[in-house]
């Protein structure tokens, strides 16, 4: 009984109407605050944000752009700082952090945007994320790490 209980199912699923993929319930607006810090000497990193709704869903994605500094000093990573408020703590170099550290993520290897799927929830809207971007520098000559802070980015989902 239960093989003839299988085909009748199959063809149910062959035969229902596909899903669209429907347009994100929200938007995001990205509004800067703060100032960068650059303890390395580089012109200070920028960091921007955009917002994609198509048909593979709804994705935000930052982009840290970390100006090149000469010779001996190159880029060796790059972190998104993420959290739910806004802050202003002192860093030992001399920079602030502008976002609540509630997440740390690194980009990935060779690349300077992030991009993240955000569920296609209308529950999302009036939700404020604070990010802020950090690059990793490392000085070959000196043998020394140089941190350098983006301004913060405010992504509000409205």
């Amino acid at each position: 009984m239960k093989r003839l209980a299988i085909p009748p199912l199959l063809l149910a699923t062959l035969l229902a109407p596909r899903a669209e993929a429907q347009p994100c319930a929200f938007a995001a607006q990205f509004t800067g605050y703060g100032a960068a810090c650059s303890a390395s000497g580089a012109l200070p990193s920028t960091l921007t944000g955009l917002f994609a709704s198509g048909s593979n869903g709804c994705t935000v994605s930052v982009t840290i752009d970390p100006p090149f500094l000469c010779c001996n000093v190159y880029v060796f990573g790059r972190f998104l700082v993420l959290g739910f408020q806004s802050a202003s703590i002192p860093m030992p170099n001399g920079c602030t952090l502008l976002a609540f550290p509630d997440l740390i993520l690194p980009f990935p290897v060779d690349s300077d945007t992030l991009a993240h799927a955000v569920p296609n929830d209308p529950a999302i809207v009036g939700l404020d994320v604070f990010v802020q971007g950090i690059v990793r520098r490392f000085d070959t000559i000196a043998f020394v790490d140089f941190f350098d802070f983006t301004a913060g980015l405010q992504i509000s989902f409205l």
